[in-house]
Formats: C-alpha cells, sequence, structure tokens
C-alpha cells in the first residue's frame, strides 16, 4: 500500500506510468518497518474475485503489489517458482484480495484525532433500533393518511416491508462507516401532519429564480409557486398527482425503477412510505426551458420532536430537452431563539434523461446551523449523447450527506459532480458519489473541495466504475480540502475501479490549510489578516459556488462563509497526519 506523506499535502496516484522517483519511494516504504501512522489491515482467507486492471488501482501501484507479492511468497519467489504450492497461491490470492478491498474502502485521513483508529462516534445497536421504531411509526402513520385512490399507494405499499425490515446503519456498513449520525440520533422523528403552514412572505425571501417551486413537508404548493405560466406548452411542473396520465406513469415508473437497485439504503425505503407527495418536471422533445427554475424545499420544525420532512422529486427530460434547476433545502420558519426546534430532511431526486437531453442540476443543504440533519439521494440514468451537470453544496445543519448516483448507460453520455462541503462548529459534511460507465465512450469529470474548522468533520467517497466493456472511457477524480483548525477532520476516499484496459483515468486528493506565503502576500498590500484570510477562502470555495444558477443563493452562502473567518486559526504543522485507510 503506497503512502505519501508530503508535508500537509497528498497527491492520489494516476494511471500513469510509474515514475523512477515512485519506484525509490515505494521500494523504501516496503523495506522499512511500517511507520505509526499506517493501519495494517487484516483480510481472512476467501478466494479472490476478478481484480480490477492494475493501471487503475489508485494508492495500490505495480511496484508495491510485486513487491509485497516476492515478500508473501518468500525464497520460492526468488527462484522464478509460479505458485506451485497451494499454501503460496492462497497468499497471493490473500493480497490480490486486500488490493481491491483497499481500492473500494481506501482514502485519506486527517485530523487532529490521527490515523490510529476511526473516531469512536458510535451507538449502541438498541438506540439505533429505538430510533428507527420512532421513524417506522411515523412513516406508517403518514402511510395511512395517504388517500387511497393515490398514485403513489402501489409505491409507498412496495417499499412498506423493505422499511419495516431494515435498521438505523451501524459503522460495521461500509457505506456508512465515517459518517457520525449522534446528530440525527438524538432526535426523535414525527411528520407534520398538520399541512402546510408557508406564509407567501416567507416564500418570497428565497425566490430567487424566474419559476419557483414550493414544496412544504414534502408536498408541492401551487399557490405559493411562481413563473408556471412561462413555460412552455407540454412542459409540466407540479404534483405527480395533477399530471397527466402518461407523465404520472412514467414518474411512478422512475421511482419503482430507483428502489430496483441492489443499493438502496434503509433511509431510502424510509423516505418512500413517509413521502406525502412527488414533485414532476416532465420537459417534452426538443423544447429547451430558458428560465432559471428553483425548487425551494422548505421544512417546518415542531417544539417537541424533530419534523421529519421527506420531499421527491422526478426530473424527465425527453430527447434534446435541456434544463437548468436549482434544489434548495431549507428550514424557513426556524427561529433563532428556539432552542427546540429542529427537522430532519429526507430527500430523493431522480432524473431520467433521454438521447441528447442536458441537465444543470445543482443541489443545496441551507439548514440552520444545528437545528437539523438531511440526508440527500440524486440518482441519475444518461441515454446516449446525454449531459448532466451535478453541484452539491453541503452547507447547513448538524448532518448533511448527499448521495449522488450517475449511470452512463449509452454512449457518449457525459457526466460531472462537483461539490463543496463546509463543514463549522460540530457539523458533519459527507459526501458520497459513483460514477458509473456501463458502455463505451462516455465521460466524466468531478472535483470535490472540502472546508473543515472548528471540530468539524468533513467526508467525500467518491467511487468511478468501468464496466469490462466500457472502452474509451475518460474519466477525472480530484479533491482538495483545506483543513482550518487543529481539531477538525477530513476523511478522503477518492477510488477508481477499472475492468477494462483501454481507458483513461485518474484520480488524486490533496489537504493543506491556508498558505502562509500567500497571506503574508495579501497582508503587505494592505489587506487585513481577516481580509486575507476571507479572500482565500472565497478563491477555494467560489469554483464551486459560482456553478450555482442562482445568484442569491450564491450571496447566501458567501455571507456564511464570510462569518467565520475570524475563528480561522493557524494549524500546528505537526498535529496532523494522513495515511491511506
Amino acid at each position: 500500500m503506497c503512502v505519501s506523506r508530503m508535508g500537509l499535502g497528498f497527491v492520489g496516484a494516476t494511471s500513469a506510468p510509474t515514475t523512477a522517483a515512485a519506484v525509490a519511494v515505494t521500494a523504501l516504504a516496503t523495506a522499512a518497518p511500517a511507520p505509526a501512522y499506517v493501519r495494517r489491515v487484516s483480510v481472512p482467507a476467501v478466494p479472490a474475485p476478478a481484480r480490477p486492471h492494475a493501471a487503475a488501482a489508485g494508492r495500490l501501484c505495480a511496484v508495491t503489489r510485486d513487491s509485497r507479492r516476492r515478500a508473501a511468497l518468500g525464497p520460492l519467489a526468488a527462484e522464478g517458482s509460479e505458485g506451485s504450492s497451494s499454501e503460496n497461491a492462497v497468499k497471493v490470492s490473500n493480497l490480490a484480495l486486500e488490493e481491491e478491498r483497499a481500492l473500494r474502502g481506501g482514502g485519506l485521513t486527517g485530523g487532529a484525532e490521527g490515523v490510529a483508529g476511526l473516531p469512536d462516534f458510535d451507538v449502541p445497536k438498541n438506540e439505533r433500533e429505538l430510533w428507527w421504531e420512532s421513524a417506522v411509526r411515523a412513516a406508517q402513520k403518514n402511510a395511512d393518511d395517504l388517500a387511497t385512490d393515490s398514485v403513489l399507494v402501489p409505491y409507498v405499499h412496495s417499499a412498506r416491508g423493505k422499511m419495516i425490515d431494515s435498521m438505523f446503519p451501524g459503522r460495521k456498513e461500509e457505506m456508512w462507516r465515517y459518517t457520525d449520525m449522534r446528530a440525527l440520533l438524538a432526535m426523535r422523528p414525527e411528520t407534520n401532519s398538520a399541512g402546510p403552514s408557508l406564509s407567501a412572505s416567507d416564500a418570497e425571501r428565497f425566490q430567487d429564480a424566474d419559476v419557483n417551486l414550493v414544496v412544504v413537508d414534502g408536498r408541492f404548493v401551487s399557490n405559493l409557486s411562481t413563473g408556471l405560466d412561462l413555460l412552455a406548452k407540454g412542459v409540466y411542473f407540479g404534483s405527480i398527482s395533477d399530471a397527466p396520465k402518461a407523465i404520472k406513469e412514467r414518474a411512478v415508473e422512475l421511482l419503482l425503477q430507483r428502489k430496483q437497485s441492489s443499493k438502496v439504503s434503509a433511509f431510502e425505503w424510509l423516505q418512500a412510505v413517509s413521502s406525502p407527495d412527488a414533485l414532476v418536471l416532465h420537459v417534452p422533445n426538443r423544447v429547451q426551458v430558458p428560465n432559471a427554475v428553483h425548487i425551494l424545499c422548505a421544512a417546518s420544525s415542531q417544539s417537541s420532536a424533530a419534523s421529519m420532512c421527506s420531499p421527491s422529486i422526478v426530473v424527465c427530460l425527453e430527447q434534446d430537452a435541456s434544463l437548468v434547476v436549482t434544489e434548495s433545502h431549507l428550514l424557513l420558519d426556524g427561529d433563532d431563539s428556539n432552542d427546540s426546534s429542529s427537522v430532519f430532511v429526507n430527500s430523493l431526486c431522480v432524473a431520467a434523461l433521454a438521447s441528447n437531453a442536458s441537465l444543470t442540476h445543482a443541489l443545496v443543504s441551507e439548514l440552520p446551523e444545528g437545528k437539523g440533519a438531511h440526508l440527500g439521494v440524486c440518482a441519475a440514468k444518461l441515454a446516449q449523447g446525454a449531459q448532466y451537470v451535478c453541484t452539491t453544496i453541503n452547507a447547513g445543519g448538524s448532518l448533511s450527506r448527499w448521495d449522488v448516483t450517475v449511470d452512463l448507460d449509452e454512449k457518449e453520455a457525459y457526466g460531472e459532480v462537483h461539490g463543496l462541503c463546509f463543514a463549522e462548529q460540530t457539523a458533519v459534511m459527507d459526501l458520497h458519489s459513483e460514477i458509473n460507465h456501463n458502455v463505451p465512450h462516455c465521460k466524466s469529470e468531478q472535483l470535490q473541495k472540502n472546508v473543515a474548522l472548528d471540530k468539524a468533520k468533513s467526508v467525500f467517497r467518491g467511487m468511478i466504475y468501468v464496466a469490462p466493456h466500457a472502452s474509451q472511457t475518460d474519466s477525472e477524480q480530484m479533491c482538495r480540502s483545506l483543513l482550518l483548525s487543529s481539531n477538525a477532520r477530513v476523511d478522503i476516499m477518492p477510488s477508481l475501479i477499472i475492468y477494462n484496459e483501454d481507458v483513461k483515468a485518474t484520480h488524486g486528493a490533496t489537504v493543506s490549510d491556508l498558505s502562509d506565503e500567500e497571506l503574508f502576500y495579501l497582508q503587505s498590500r494592505g489587506l487585513s489578516p481577516e481580509d486575507s484570510r476571507l479572500l482565500l477562502l472565497k478563491g477555494f470555495t467560489g469554483e464551486i459556488v459560482q456553478r450555482i444558477p442562482l445568484k442569491g443563493v450564491q450571496e447566501r452562502l458567501e455571507r456564511k462563509f464570510a462569518g467565520v473567518v475570524d475563528r480561522i486559526k493557524s494549524r500546528k504543522r505537526g498535529e496532523a497526519t494522513f495515511s491511506s485507510i
């Protein structure tokens, strides 16, 4: 396993040929005893699965792999034996399995808690069971209140059994291993059955686009939505219950298809049962919507328990259609003087793009600091020549996590996923992404940026998968992080899983703090220390924030970033440690 420890930076391996310097560093790492900051992985003796191509092995470069295999085989390797012993074959199989597991779950960790082990945020099973029972009761109540003639009845009933059989995930589940869920477990979720209670004046404060679609507690509110008269003929934006029959059936089909995935989490089943409505955005063939669209998902809080809000959004673009949409999640009636108000937002967005369709999609979590938790899922499927550009922003609440999946299912499809996790106080900001190249001749790009200060934590786990027959794939992935406090933590796990020889794929990660030289330069030009830090912070986050189509959302985020400048402190260089996990 390759470990690079160069000051405060880390650059992940790419598929480029190994240089002489890399060979020298790798040889030294394999010959010397393992340093204290490397965590060994014990792997049981089981048959090895098909292993990805060596060029895409990320942190497992070819030189290291060969050296470890020679070490495992011992003297027989020096004599040129090709695994004549079954014991040697088991050792090689175990090494191959360890490489694959490290590739799937490996990454970079930095922060005050070091890498001796994961932070201690596990919760007893009985507490997770109590929380799940409470959430299931709230979801069941919503399902019982659903009208018998609702188009969502088959969808809800199909998910009901799965929800009951599921459980709040613990740290033994790989996809939730690094996400601290204690903020969510502290809440006792209840559905808000009183109905939408948002006033028009509150909604107007956040209506930043030409077309504003308002969803309150998961229900589409047409009388608070604006700009619907600007839509072209055949375009439908509204509740699934009011949609034309063909659009209604297509939306239900897409929701059911999502639930057939093997990667549906327990929270998705909970979301399906507790969602009272679905907002549908349908654009017909060869229609380009010129107006920016803003979906305002508002959650109302309760004084005694956490309000569970489960909005569902379905976006369907037919052939040659295009749409630009921003999806924001807020707690509009949250009162800063009321410390008991909180909300649990459990959202789902499903997008289907026909051939040559184009969707620019921004996902923004803007819950008040410490007032709620947000778990969001976005799944997009792309046909031939379709383009999907996604920007995620985690910048609010005690816990915010986006799970983004992009399936490139036909040739010439193109997907972008860019994100920013801005974690302060004790918040946990998390992005899990998966870009699947399922066919040849597809391209994807990903840039993730993380900022962590105070005692907050930022997590990024991004996987790019290339199927065995997906030749001529072009994929890039990069993660850059700012660690602005000695007590903050960043967990980074970029990975490539490639089963094809004819690909171009790179990935990498860096972790640093604000440059002392850049701060000195700005202050030597007359800027104050606070203004210098703010300018560098804006420069780092601006590359992602400027991708959001709406200026109003950009300005709210910039004001939030400006409010933390006085808490940025220089981190002692010797306190941060990094390693592959």
